[in-house]
């Protein structure tokens, strides 16, 4: 698990990601409910490929995930690298 130090300064390069507790969190937005579940569809696929499955909730237009690492009771470097492979695909 990240101290709070080091999660702090690997948040920089997570724009738009804040901390929650003990876990990382974003709201995407997107213009129709069928690009929400695309990129949803999409953030499943590569959580699967790295066996770290993020919390996803779809509302209409928008996508909430958080992630944590449940068996570390916090945030680690999987989710850190998770999220930056997830802003990569927003950017598709």
């Amino acid at each position: 698990m990240l101290s709070l130090n080091e999660l702090q300064e690997k948040m920089e390069a997570l724009p738009e990601w804040s901390i929650a507790g003990n876990a990382i969190e974003k709201i995407f937005s997107f213009k129709t409910f069928k690009d929400s579940l695309a990129f949803a569809n999409k953030v499943g696929t590569l959580a699967e490929s790295l066996n770290h499955h993020p919390e996803i909730t779809i509302s209409y237009t928008n996508v909430k995930l958080v992630l944590t690492t449940h068996s570390e009771r916090g945030v680690t470097l999987k989710d850190i690298e998770l999220a930056k492979e997830i802003d990569k695909i927003e950017n598709d």
